[in-house]
C-alpha cells in the first residue's frame, strides 16, 4: 500500500490542507521546527488507525477551524485507489471506506489494505526516528541488545516482553501480595489451612447459645419498632414547631393579598414610567424649536441662493480666461527671447555661408546634405588608406628581401664550387674500411697472444721445485694472522682518533698499522698464489705452442716475417694513417653535400620572394586604382589622399552640425512666433469683451491684458465660491430639517408607545397608573419575602392557603401545647431504645465467649472466598504459561524461517552505511544479542561500538526486516533517523533508505536542508514538501 493523496480537514495546525499527488517512492517533508511535520505524522497515524481513546495530546484538535480529520487516497499493489476517511467520534471515530468509483465497502478492506496490522506494529516497525535512536543510545546492555535483536525478528524488545511474562508468571507462587491486590498461590494455601483448622475446633450444639440468640433477635425488632415510631414522632414534631414559628407570617400574607386585590394590575407597565415620560416630553419640546430655527435658516440661505452672481459674465468664458493665464509666463518667455532667437539665426547662417566658400565654390546645402560621411564610409576610407599603406610597406619590405636573398643564394653557389674542388684535391686510402677493420682485429688478436704467451713462459720459468710450496704456505699461516690483526688495530686508532680522543697521534698510528697490516696480507695472498700454481699441471707448454701459431699466422695475414713488437707497431700506424684518410675525405663529402643542398635551399627561397614581390605589387597597383575609382564616384579629386578625404569629411560633418543649428534657430523662431499669435488670438477678444485694453499689434500688451483678466476671473470666483458655500448650507440645512424632523415623529411616537402601558393618552393620567403601579409592586415585593421565609421554613415550596387551613382556629397556644407533648412522648421512646440497646449488648458478649455460629459463618465464608482466589491465580498462571510457549514458538519459527535472510540483508545495509568499515552483523546461535563484523573479522558487541555506530546497526536491522517482508508493504516513515550520522554515513545511509523505495513507499520527515540534499543525490526523483511555521506547502 503506499498514500497518493492527504487532505486535512481539521488537525492541530492545518486546515483546508492537501499534500500530493506523491508521484516519487520518495518523499521529503521538509521544515523547521513547530512547521507541522510531527502533526502531519500524527494525520496519518489517525487516519489509517483511528484517534487515540484518552491521551488529548494526541487528538490535535482544529486550532484554524475545520472539522477535526480528513481523509487519505491510498493506493493498494495493483494501482487502486481508495479513500479512506475519518472524523473524530467515539470508538477512534467513524471510518468511511470507498472506492475509486465512490462505492461504499466495508471497514475490513482498510484491514486488508494495511495488511493486518495494528496501530502499534505500524509505529515500531515501519516507522523509525530520533526519538527511538535516544532511546536506544540511553538503555543499559540487555535493554539495547533487546531493542537491536527485536529490530532483527521485525518486531518491538521480544527479548524483554518474554522476561517480563516470566517474571509475571513465576511472581504469582510468591507470598506477598501482587501490587497491593490479592494473594500469591503459596499464601492462599498457607491461609486455607489456617481457616480448616479453625472450623475443626468450633462446637455449634449449645443450648444456652440458641436461648441468646433468639433474645438478641427480639430485642433488635423492639428496638427497630421504637427507632420508627421515634422518626415518625420526629418528623410531626418538627412540622408543628414550623407551622408555630410561620403563623404571623401568614396572617400577614393575607393581609396583603386582600390589599392586592384592590389594586389594577397592568402587567407590561415598565418600571421607570414616569422618568420615560417626562424624558421624552422634554426631547419632544427640545425638538420642535430646534425644527424652527432650521426652518427659518433655510429660508434666509434659499433668498441668497437665488440672486444673480456680478461677475457671471467672465465665468462664462472661463476656460478661455484659465487658458491665457496658463500662457502667461510662455508669453512673457516668448517675447523676450524672439529678438535674441532671430540674432543667432543670422550668426549661424553667415558661418555656413563662410565653410561652404571653404569646401570650394561647387559645395552647397544640398550637397552637404547628399555626401556620405557616416562612419561605415569612414571605416571604409580608413581601411583602404591602412590597405595602401600596408601593400607599400610590403613591397618594399620585399624588395629588400629579394635582394639580400639573391646575395645569398651566390654565396651559397660559390661555397658548394669549393667544396667540390677540396673533395676532388683530396687523398685517397688505400685500403677499405672492411680490410682496415680485418688488420685492425688481427693486430688485437697478436697482441693479446704475445701478452699470453710472455705470462706462460715467465710461469714456466718460475716453476720451483715439488717440496717448497708447502712449506712456503705453512709459513704464510702465522704472516696473515699477523696481517689482520694489525688491519683491526689500525682501523680501531683511526676510529678513535677521529672521535676525538686519541688526538691525531692515535690517528697516524692507526694508519700505519693498517698500511703494515695490508703488506703482509699481500704477502701472505702472494705465497697461497705460488702454493696454488704446485698443483698445475705440464699444460703450460701446450698452451704455448697454440700461441706461436697463431701469432704465426697473424704476421703472416699482415704481411710480416714475425710478430715482432716494433713491427706490429709500425702496421698499427698504418692503420691509423688510413683510417684518417677515410674520416677526411668523409667531411669532406659531407661538406659538399651540404653547400649542395644550401645553394639550392637559397635558389628557391629567391624564387619564392620573387614571386610574392610580384603579388605584392599587382594588389597595390589594384588598391591605387580602386581608390581612384571610388573618389570619382564621389566627385572627388583623384588624386586625394586617404587623410585628405576624411578631413574633408570632418569639415563637412561641422558644417552640417552649424546648418542642422541654423535650421533649429530658425524653426524656433517661428515656434515663438506662432506661440504669439495663438495667445493673442486667445486674449484679444477676451480683453475687448471685458472691457481691458490692448494692442493686437505689440506682443507685450497682451501680458497686462492677462492679468487684469486673472484679476477679474478671481474676484468672480471669490463670489461663486460663497454662492457654493451657501448651496451647501442649504443643502445641509434641509438635510439637518430632515433628520430633525424624523428625530421629532420618533420621540413622539415613543411617547404614544409609553402612555399605552397605561390605556390613557394624558400625561397626567398616566403619573395618577403609575403612582397605583409602585404600590402594587411594592405590596408584591412583601409578599415574596413573606413566601420566602416560609418556603426556607420547609426547605420546600408550600401552599400558604393549606398551611392556614391546617391551622384552622388554633390559637398559638394549642399549638404550643401539642408541641409540648410530643416532646414529652419523644423522650420516654429514647430512654426504652437506650435500656435496649444496652441488654443486646450483653447478649452479644454472651455469645462472643461462647462462640456461636457467627464466627463459623465468617470462617466458611473466607474458606469459599481463598477457594475462589485460588482458582483465579491458577488460571492467571495458566495464560501466563501458554503466552510463554506461543511466543517462544513464534520467536523459533521466525529465527528458524526469516531472521537468517533479515539478517543476510542487513549486513548489506551496515557495509554500504559504513563505507565496509564493517562487513556485516551476526546473532550467535542460541542467543539474543546481534554483533558486528569489522572489515578485520574482528568481532564487536553493540556497546562497543560509537553511538553513531550503534544508531547505523540499528537502522541496517530495521530496514533488512522491512525489505524482507512481502506480506505487509506499507509506508516507510523516517523522522529525522540521521542527524547523528557524519556526512558520509548518512548520505550511504540516505542511499539504503532509498533502496527501500523499490518495494515501500518512503517519507521522509526533518529540519535539517543536509539531510534533504543528502537524500536528493541518493533519489534524484525524491520530492520535496517544504513545510513553513504557517502551515502551508511550497
Amino acid at each position: 500500500m503506499r498514500i497518493d493523496r492527504i487532505y486535512i480537514d481539521g488537525f492541530g495546525r492545518f486546515a483546508d490542507k492537501t499534500f500530493g499527488p506523491f508521484n516519487s517512492q520518495v518523499t521529503i517533508f521538509e521544515g523547521e521546527n513547530e512547521a507541522g511535520k510531527s502533526t502531519l505524522l500524527a494525520f496519518i497515524r489517525t487516519i489509517l488507525y483511528g484517534f487515540p481513546a484518552r491521551n488529548r495530546d494526541e487528538h490535535y484538535p482544529p486550532m484554524r477551524g475545520g472539522r477535526h480529520g480528513g481523509r487519505i487516497v491510498v493506493a493498494d499493489d495493483s494501482g487502486e485507489l481508495y479513500t479512506v476517511e475519518r472524523y473524530a467520534g467515539p470508538r477512534g471515530g467513524p471510518v468511511k471506506i470507498l472506492a475509486n468509483d465512490g462505492t461504499s465497502l466495508p471497514e475490513g478492506k482498510l484491514k486488508d489494505l494495511l495488511g493486518h496490522s495494528s496501530k502499534s506494529q505500524f509505529e515500531h516497525y515501519f516507522a523509525f526516528g530520533l526519538d527511538e535512536l535516544t532511546e536506544l543510545n540511553s538503555a543499559d546492555g540487555d535493554d539495547m541488545q533487546g531493542m537491536l535483536y527485536g529490530a532483527s525478528l521485525g518486531a518491538m524488545d521480544l527479548p524483554g516482553v518474554l522476561k517480563k511474562v516470566e517474571k509475571d508468571k513465576d511472581d504469582i507462587f510468591l507470598t506477598s501480595g501482587r501490587g497491593g491486590q490479592g494473594q500469591k498461590i503459596t499464601g492462599v494455601l498457607s491461609k486455607l489451612d489456617e481457616v480448616e483448622t479453625q472450623l475443626s475446633l468450633h462446637q455449634q450444639d449449645a443450648p444456652e447459645y440458641a436461648d441468646l440468640t433468639d433474645r438478641t433477635e427480639q430485642i433488635a425488632q423492639e428496638i427497630s419498632d421504637l427507632e420508627a415510631e421515634r422518626i415518625e414522632l420526629r418528623d410531626a414534631l418538627d412540622h408543628e414547631k414550623i407551622l408555630l414559628s410561620v403563623r404571623g407570617d401568614l396572617i400577614e400574607m393575607r393581609i396583603l393579598e386582600d390589599k392586592l386585590s384592590e389594586l389594577t394590575e397592568y402587567p407590561e407597565f415598565p418600571r421607570d414610567a414616569v422618568a420615560r415620560l417626562e424624558n421624552y416630553m422634554d426631547q419632544a419640546a427640545r425638538l420642535k424649536e430646534t425644527v424652527m430655527q432650521t426652518t427659518e435658516s433655510i429660508e434666509q440661505l434659499q433668498e441668497k441662493v437665488a440672486a444673480r452672481l456680478m461677475g457671471a459674465d467672465i465665468l462664462e468664458n472661463e476656460e478661455s480666461v484659465r487658458n491665457s493665464i496658463s500662457r502667461r509666463a510662455l508669453l512673457e518667455q516668448a517675447v523676450k527671447d524672439l529678438p535674441e532667437r532671430q540674432g543667432e539665426a543670422s550668426e549661424r547662417q553667415s558661418e555656413v555661408t563662410r565653410l561652404l566658400l571653404e569646401l570650394g565654390p561647387e559645395w552647397d546645402t544640398d550637397r552637404l546634405e547628399s555626401i556620405d560621411v557616416s562612419l561605415p564610409v569612414r571605416d571604409q576610407v580608413n581601411q583602404t588608406k591602412d590597405l595602401i599603406a600596408d601593400l607599400s610597406q610590403t613591397v618594399a619590405s620585399q624588395r629588400n628581401d629579394k635582394q639580400s636573398a639573391e646575395t645569398e643564394s651566390r654565396t651559397a653557389e660559390d661555397s658548394a664550387r669549393q667544396a667540390k674542388a677540396e673533395l676532388d684535391k683530396a687523398a685517397k686510402p688505400i685500403y677499405t674500411k672492411d680490410d682496415l677493420d680485418k688488420r685492425r682485429t688481427t693486430i688485437n688478436t697478436a697482441r693479446s697472444g704475445m701478452g699470453r704467451l710472455s705470462e706462460l713462459r715467465l710461469q714456466q720459468a718460475q716453476r720451483p721445485s715439488a717440496s717448497r710450496p708447502s712449506a712456503d704456505f705453512n709459513g704464510s699461516l702465522p704472516v696473515l694472522g699477523m696481517a689482520f690483526a694489525l688491519a683491526l688495530i689500525g682501523i680501531a686508532s683511526i676510529g678513535w682518533g677521529l672521535a676525538g680522543n686519541g688526538g691525531l697521534a692515535a690517528t697516524v698510528m692507526g694508519v700505519l698499522s693498517l698500511v703494515i697490516g695490508f703488506g703482509l696480507l699481500i704477502v701472505a695472498y702472494t705465497a697461497r698464489r705460488s702454493s696454488a700454481a704446485e698443483g698445475r699441471s705440464d699444460g703450460i707448454e701446450s698452451q704455448i705452442t697454440d700461441i706461436e701459431k697463431e701469432l704465426k699466422t697473424a704476421s703472416e695475414f699482415l704481411g710480416l716475417t714475425s710478430s715482432d713488437p716494433d713491427r706490429m707497431r709500425s702496421v698499427e700506424e698504418e692503420i691509423e694513417s688510413e683510417n684518417r684518410k677515410w674520416d677526411n675525405l668523409k667531411n669532406l663529402e659531407k661538406n659538399h653535400e651540404d653547400a649542395a643542398r644550401a645553394s639550392t635551399q637559397r635558389k628557391e627561397s629567391l624564387e619564392r620572394i620573387s614571386a610574392a614581390l610580384s603579388e605584392s605589387e599587382d594588389r597595390q597597383a589594384e588598391a591605387e586604382r580602386n581608390w581612384k575609382e571610388w573618389l570619382t564616384e564621389r566627385g572627388l579629386v583623384g588624386t586625394m589622399s586617404g587623410e585628405s578625404v576624411l578631413e574633408l569629411f570632418s569639415k563637412v560633418g561641422t558644417a552640417r552640425s552649424i546648418v542642422l543649428g541654423c535650421n533649429e534657430l530658425q524653426n524656433r523662431v517661428s515656434a515663438i512666433q506662432q506661440d504669439i499669435d495663438e495667445v493673442r488670438g486667445l486674449v484679444v477678444p477676451l480683453a475687448q469683451k471685458h472691457g481691458v485694453g490692448v494692442d493686437s499689434e505689440a506682443p507685450s500688451t497682451l501680458i497686462p491684458a492677462i492679468d487684469a483678466l486673472s484679476q477679474l476671473m478671481e474676484s468672480a470666483q471669490g463670489e461663486a465660491n460663497a454662492r457654493k458655500l451657501d448651496e451647501a448650507a442649504l443643502m445641509e440645512s434641509k438635510n439637518r430639517l430632515e433628520q430633525e424632523t424624523r428625530s421629532l415623529k420618533n420621540a413622539q411616537d415613543e411617547l404614544d408607545s409609553l402612555l399605552k402601558f397605561g390605556d390613557t393618552t394624558d400625561a397626567e393620567e398616566f403619573r395618577r397608573i403609575a403612582a397605583s403601579q409602585e404600590e402594587f409592586q411594592r405590596i408584591q415585593g412583601e409578599l415574596e419575602v413573606y413566601k420566602t421565609t416560609v418556603k426556607k421554613a420547609f426547605l420546600v415550596e408550600t401552599d400558604p392557603d393549606a398551611l392556614r387551613a391546617e391551622i384552622g382556629e388554633q390559637t398559638k397556644s394549642a399549638l404550643e401545647e401539642n408541641v409540648q407533648a410530643k416532646e414529652l412522648r419523644l423522650q420516654d421512646i429514647e430512654v426504652n431504645r437506650d435500656d435496649l440497646r444496652e441488654e443486646s449488648t450483653l447478649s452479644e458478649k454472651q455469645l462472643s465467649e461462647l462462640g456461636g455460629s457467627d464466627q463459623v459463618s465468617q470462617l466458611l465464608a473466607e474458606r469459599e472466598y481463598l477457594l475462589e482466589e485460588l482458582r483465579e491465580l491458577g488460571n492467571e498462571w495458566s495464560k501466563y504459561s501458554l503466552a510463554l510457549h506461543m511466543l517462544a514458538t513464534a520467536r523459533s519459527h521466525n529465527e528458524r524461517e526469516r531472521q537468517p535472510k533479515r539478517i543476510q540483508t542487513a549486513s548489506e545495509f551496515f557495509k554500504d552505511i559504513t563505507r565496509s568499515r564493517y562487513t556485516g552483523l551476526r546473532i550467535p546461535a542460541g542467543e539474543s544479542k546481534v554483533l558486528a563484523v569489522t572489515s578485520d573479522s574482528e568481532i564487536k558487541s553493540a556497546d562497543q561500538l560509537s553511538r553513531g555506530t550503534r544508531e547505523q546497526m540499528y537502522l541496517s536491522l530495521k530496514m533488512g526486516a522491512i525489505h524482507e517482508n512481502s506480506d505487509q508493504i506499507l509506508p516507510v516513515i523516517v523522522d529525522d533517523a540521521l542527524v547523528n550520522s557524519d556526512p558520509g554515513r548518512a548520505g550511504a545511509a540516505a542511499e539504503g533508505i532509498a533502496k527501500l523505495g523499490s518495494t515501500n513507499q518512503v517519507l521522509v520527515f526533518t529540519c535539517h536542508p543536509a539531510l534533504v540534499s543528502q537524500f536528493q543525490k541518493a533519489c534524484p526523483e525524491a520530492e520535496v514538501q517544504k513545510l513553513d511555521q504557517a502551515g502551508t506547502t511550497e
